[in-house]
């Protein structure tokens, strides 16, 4: 009689870790040995696992392992506890077990289905189908409700991500809800006070890689979050232009905890597909803040602005970003149209600088200066001017006479209320 070299094949996804004990990878492994052990054709060559995964899709790792070897020639045998433990996914699980493995001479095996794939009869052909089809059905099902349990916890302002936003932690007896973490929100406010000085983002990246601070990532790593990512290209991660736009941003730093931005197109196809705003969860007032409403509105603003820096230069120039043209609505860019050893600095429209349009409407710097402090000025004159008014007619004989009345008329009815009394 010819051995079948065969595969023991567990799977377990969190979903199922909350369920009793049988479905556990330990006892599924068990079952499958002491199937084997009174059976005289089967030998176990290797043991696949893969604990933590849906069964909803095939893209698991000891799975594709698996079929791998089936391609080497190295198992011709596949053994499961049941279909469930295969897969959930309707479709693709028939493909396998009538399709595939056939036409690769493998034989499946699934114990409590009371299915062998070598001993077929009719009788299992119409059962499989329907097997697998309750399996796919269970499958909704609990997405329906793990879903709704999320939607559940985000209105209530419960924080459902893996990790944190940078500045803050999950409370070790709350894990729904955010605390601040000490170090890393330091940090924070000072980006957020840099880019209002008016550094770039790619400045501030700089500066705080000049001065040694940990990136998000490396912070991670040090607080002892289990974190990793493809996207890491040196040995340590360091600050950029990307995670610093990112921090100012996001409106977690006000105390508002924004999520369900996403969602998925079914619980088969996990494509992320972007939520228009009014459908996000938003609690206002959620957690400790670690800037203002007034800070994050006021770099919002600049963002928007086109405030880069000259090269040789940490801080933007004046009116960087503010100045536009009067007749094309482009910005003024800053240019030197003297040397470099005699400057003269002059604002330019950039649409006439980028060749789209429009003319140069050259303008100096220093007038522009000086146009605006006088602007400022006249301002501040208009104001005093204001104050000096308000203080003469509040010495007016009209002011004193009309006071005197109103404090006549009070005591009057004080005195009748008295007499009520």
């Amino acid at each position: 009689m010819n051995k079948y070299s065969a595969c023991i094949y567990a799977r377990l996804s969190r979903e199922d870790k909350e369920k009793q004990e049988s479905e556990s990878i330990t006892n599924q492994i068990q079952m499958i040995k002491s199937y084997v052990n009174n059976t005289d054709d089967i030998n176990i060559t290797m043991t696949k696992i893969d604990d933590g995964y849906t069964g909803s899709n095939f893209n698991r790792p000891a799975f594709k392992e698996m079929i791998e070897e089936i391609k080497k020639g190295t198992i011709n045998c596949i053994i499961v506890k049941d279909f469930s433990r295969f897969g959930r996914n309707f479709i693709d699980s028939a493909k396998y077990i009538e399709k595939i493995f056939p036409m690769l001479n493998v034989r499946f095996i699934a114990i409590n289905d009371n299915y062998d794939s070598l001993r077929e009869n009719e009788e299992n052909n119409l059962i499989i189908p329907f097997k697998n089809l309750i399996n796919d059905a269970y499958v909704k099902d609990i997405s329906i409700k793990v879903k709704s349990q999320k939607n559940m916890k985000m209105k209530n302002g419960e924080f459902i991500g893996s990790f944190t936003a940078y500045g803050y932690l999950k409370d070790p007896n709350n894990k729904g809800k955010l605390i601040i973490d000490e170090v890393a929100s330091e940090v924070v406010r000072d980006i957020f006070e840099l880019k209002i000085k008016g550094y770039s983002a790619k400045k501030i990246a700089d500066k705080l890689n000049e001065n040694g601070v940990l990136s998000p990532m490396e912070h991670k790593k040090y607080v002892g979050v289990n974190f990793s990512t493809t996207f890491k290209k040196n040995d340590k991660a360091k600050w950029g232009a990307v995670t610093v736009i990112r921090i100012l941003k996001n409106r977690i730093y006000t105390g508002a905890l924004e999520q369900g931005k996403t969602t998925t197109v079914n619980h088969k196809i996990n494509l992320k597909l972007k939520k228009d705003e009014k459908d996000w969860y938003v609690v206002e007032n959620n957690h400790e803040p670690i800037i203002s409403e007034e800070m994050f509105h006021c770099v919002q603003n600049l963002l928007l602005k086109d405030t880069r820096t000259a090269p040789e230069r940490d801080t933007v120039y004046n009116f960087s970003g503010i100045i536009f043209c009067g007749d094309c609505g482009r910005s003024m860019v800053r240019k030197n149209c003297g040397t470099k050893e005699k400057p003269n600095y002059h604002f330019i429209c950039s649409g006439y600088k980028n060749g789209t349009g429009c003319t140069s409407h050259l303008t100096k710097c220093d007038t522009i200066d000086e146009i605006i402090l006088l602007s400022l000025r006249n301002k501040v004159e208009l104001f005093i001017d204001i104050e000096k008014m308000i203080k003469e007619i509040e010495k007016t004989p009209y002011k004193n006479t009309k006071t005197k009345l109103l404090n006549e008329n009070i005591l009057s009815k004080e005195n009748d209320l008295n007499i009520y009394k």
